[in-house]
This record gives structure tokens, sequence and C-alpha cells, in this order.
């Protein structure tokens, strides 16, 4: 008898462990739950047992119904003993370890950058909020630094992806070993970094800025038998006489950060409305011009990537990518085009002749035979664009596709910087009947508790989670943390930057629906891709 129960309740302790591991957010209370309804049948079945055996079970029981109650993974259940009584008590304990390291986990993913393990964007933004705050309270001031790797994507493209990893690793660890433990330190993303100097002043600023940069000259790194030396481009705005929101203080440390690359390598520049305004307007009005004209003269073009179903090795939606060619024939980088469209506010008739000519791309392939889906990129501004569904929705009823062959794609720290908001716009989107996608998921503003609340279709894992996969044991924990959460909320993951045979294997067995990235296909032209794609049905629309 004694042993039947023991197994009865070493079976139900293992489906509530179960329960927890595959999905973290149940972990608190309902894998303590069903430990708990284990031993609530010992106790139930106590005529069997002799007396202090049945005592030290309904201790166990009560212990545990405290411990859900609390949902607390620091509570620990009393080891008495070192019979099966006292295994299982020391297994329910290993569990709540288990619990609470889980918890950290996602905890840290949530508030930091996966490779460099600095805070992330939204982290920074929020230090930076309460610091502005604090200074304003207390009539105090501070500063922040904006720097921005010189030449990095040269170095990146040159020596390979790995050794630019190491080489923000690496950065990352200097700009803390620089600055003195109450600052904040943040990767924003790509070779972007900043850092927030409480009760800092120009002079401290400066100070600070001008060691950083010294430092880079006088130590280069070593990554794989290459001494590479590198400079910074530092700009530097004070609070709150340069701006009292993180809005204002971002932009003009950008435009400082700016100035002080087209200066040269290495320099900083402080800002200073009065001396920045003018390079500031003619480059506004250079990028005016060419943005408008490239509107006018469809000069944008989108290549395409595409993503492969990992189940099957089916085609997902190719990834439109926004190109446009400088006057020297060479491509112009999107992040530049976007974020200069930001600057003067014509980000969103970008958006707008994205869409418009996805839908339109999608038309002309249906009346070709060829069945296919798009994903496309939006700005952050997309989200607040008030015509932006009205233009799809014309589009639409004007081509007749599929709505659902359309993906709209925004990035994680866009997508959860306004909850309510991104609700109703995905709300229309679904009502639309098209699907949406985070994009970047975990580069910024990670937060599982966030993507509850959104009915989102696909999720893209950030590169800089995949990249080291193979090789860094805890980037595996985070992603399949990740696949098990978004399976529990029916989201299928998007894994990018999948670049060689070993990480299209890794991704797939830590459970990704998708993969996308060199292995799979580089951008090209769309009409690459379509000439490939089979004559599935006849169409005359």
């Amino acid at each position: 008898m004694v042993l039947t129960v023991l197994a009865t309740l070493a079976v139900l302790f293992a489906l509530g462990y179960a329960v927890g591991i595959r999905n973290p957010r149940l972990l608190s209370r309902e894998a303590i739950a069903m430990a708990g309804v284990g031993l609530a049948i010992i106790a139930g079945l106590g005529l069997a047992l002799h007396g202090p055996l049945l005592s030290r079970l309904i201790r166990l029981s009560n212990e545990l119904t405290e411990a859900r109650n609390l949902a607390d993974p620091s509570v620990r259940v009393t080891v008495d003993g070192s019979d099966e009584i006292g295994s299982i008590a020391s297994g329910i304990n290993d569990m709540l370890d288990a619990i609470q390291r889980s918890e950290q986990s996602l905890a840290f993913l949530a508030s930091h950058d996966p490779l460099t393990q600095l805070v992330n964007r939204r982290r920074f933004e929020e230090e930076l909020t309460r610091e502005c705050r604090e200074a304003s309270r207390l009539e105090s001031h501070g500063a922040l630094l904006w720097m921005d790797i010189d030449s990095f994507k040269a170095i990146n493209d040159g020596l390979g992806h790995a050794t630019g990893d190491e080489l923000l690793v690496q950065f990352s660890r200097a700009l803390v070993s620089g600055v003195r433990s109450y600052s904040t330190v943040a990767r924003l993303g790509g070779d972007e970094f900043a850092i927030v100097l409480p009760h800092a002043g120009e002079d401290s600023a400066m100070s600070v800025a001008n060691r950083l940069s010294a430092r880079l000259l006088d130590e280069p790194f070593s990554i794989d038998g290459h001494a590479i030396q590198v400079t910074a481009s530092i700009g530097v705005v004070l609070y709150p006489q340069d701006g009292t929101s993180i809005e204002e203080l971002m932009a003009r440390a950008d435009l400082a950060m700016y100035e002080a690359k087209e200066g040269g390598r290495g320099r900083i520049s402080v800002y200073s409305g009065a001396n920045t305004s003018p390079g500031e307007m003619a480059r506004n009005v250079a990028w005016v011009d060419r943005i408008t004209t490239a509107l006018r003269e469809d000069r944008f073009d989108l290549h395409a990537m595409p993503i492969r179903r990992l189940a099957n090795g089916s085609d997902g939606p190719y990834e439109l990518l926004l190109r446009l060619r400088g006057d020297d024939g060479e491509f112009v980088s999107p992040t530049r085009v976007v974020a200069a469209a930001e600057k003067v506010g014509l980000v969103q008739e970008i958006d707008h002749w994205v869409l418009t000519r996805a839908i339109r791309m999608l038309a002309d392939e249906r009346a070709q035979g060829r069945d296919t889906s798009f994903s496309v990129n939006l700005s952050s501004r997309a989200l607040h664009d008030p015509d932006l569904l009205n233009v799809i929705g014309a589009e639409l009823a004007a081509t007749g596709i599929d709505p659902s062959r359309l993906v709209l794609e925004v990035s994680e720290s866009a997508t959860v910087a306004n909850i309510p908001h991104t609700q109703e716009f995905i709300a229309g989107i679904k009502e639309l009947g098209c699907r949406f996608l985070v994009d970047d998921f975990g580069a910024g503003a990670s937060s599982f508790m966030y993507l509850r609340q959104l009915p989102v279709d696909f999720l893209k894992i950030d590169g800089a989670l995949v990249r080291n996969l193979v090789t860094r044991h805890t980037d595996k924990h985070f992603i399949r943390a990740i696949v098990e959460m978004c399976r529990g909320l029916d989201i299928q993951t998007v894994a990018e930057f999948v670049e060689n045979p070993e990480l299209l294997e890794a991704i797939g067995d830590q459970g990704v629906d998708f993969a996308q990235g060199y292995e799979i296909g580089e951008p090209e032209p769309w009409d690459v891709y379509a000439a490939s794609l089979p004559v599935v049905y006849s169409d005359s629309a």
C-alpha cells in the first residue's frame, strides 16, 4: 500500500513539474498545486499509514499549499528525515529552485541585452526617465553620452559576425570599467550605446568621454589573433538644460553624435542648438529632397529574403526589405534612410509606399498563378499613423488579394511602448484580415507579460540570441523559453541570422518554427525568387 501511494505521489509530482517546465508562467502555481494534490491524496489515505508518517505528510501538504498561495518561488518546504518523505520534500525544493532560476533568467532577458549583458533600450529609457524626474525634483543635473563604433560594419563584414559580436562584448566591458558603478551603460541596438551619468556637468561628462576615447586608442581589442583598434563617435547632452524628456535628450544626443562622426573618427561633440542647427538643417533639407524625389520618381525598391518552415522545408512569408540606390550606384543603408525619414517627418510616406507596393506585388503574383506571402517591415511610427489602416484597406479592396498573405512586421520596442495603443492597432489589422509579427524579440524591450496581452501571429527572435546558439549554452535556454512561451500563446517563432548549417540544426533542436538568414537565402530582387515559384492556380484577376 505504501509503495502504491508513493508511486501515485511521484507521478503527480512529475506531472506538476512537467507542466511548469513547459510553461514558465505556470510554474509558481500549477506545478506546486499538482504536487499539493498528490500530497492531499496521501493524507486522505492516512488510515493505511502510521501516525508519524501521516503527520509529516500533512505538514508537507500544508507547506505546499502555503507556497502555492504566496506564489513565491523563494519559499522552501521542510526536509525532515532521510526516508521517502524526506526525499520527496528534497525533490520539491529542487523543483522550487528550478522555478526560481527560470524566473530569474526570464527577468534578466526582459531587461538586458543577451550578447553584451548590458541593460537594453527599454531598461535604459526607464533609467533615463527616472534620472530626469529625480533631477527635476532635486534641482540637480546629469549628462547623457550617446556613442557609435566607427566603421563597425566594415569590421563585421570583413572579419565575420562572430568577430563583430566579440568586439561588441569587449567594447561593452571597456565602457562599464570606465564609468562609476552608479552610471547606467546600455546597448541600444547594433553598435549603438549610451551612458547615463547622474549629477554630471559638462566638464565631468567630457572627462568621461575623453577617458573612454583615449582608452580605445591605447588598448586595442584582441580577438582570435587579431589586434583590432576601434574608435567611437560620442555625442554629449546635459539635462535638464538640453531637454527635460527622454525624447528630447535622445534626439539631441543622436544629433551631437552625428556631428562628431562627420568630424572624423573618434570625435566628441557636445550638443548646442546654436552650433548644430545649421548643419542639421542642411542635412535635413538634403534628405527631404532625396526621399521625396525617390517617392515621386519610384526610386525605392523592395528586395526579398525567404523564410523557411523547418517542419517540412516549405516557404513561409518572404520578408520585403526597403532599398534605395545612392548616386554612386550603391544601396544606401535602410537604417539610415528610415532614421532620416523619421527626423524629417517622411517616414509615414515610406510606410505607405512599402505597403502599397507589397500588396500590388501580391496581386501580380496571383495574376501569374503563383501563391506566396509577404512580411513587410514598418517603422515605429506606423503604430501611431491614423491613415495606415485606410491605406491598407483601400489597396486590399482594389486588388482583391487574400489579406492573410500580408504580414505586418514591427519592432518589439515599438510594440510594447504603448500596449493599449498597440492592442487597438493589431485589432484593426486583424479586422482587415492581415497578420502581425513582433520583430527583434529579445534585443531591446523583452517582456513576456506584455506579449500575453497582444494577439500576435509571429515572433521573430533577435539575431543576437541566434548567432551564438551553437557555442553559448545560456542562449539555448533563452530561445527554448521563448519557444515554449509562444507555443502556449499560439504564436509561431522565426529565428533570424541563421547563417550556417550548424545554426539551422541548432534552432530546429530548440523547436523554432521558421528560419531566416543567409543559410536560407540572401536578400535578392523579388524576380529572383518569384521565378522559382510553381504555378498553383489560374486567376484572371
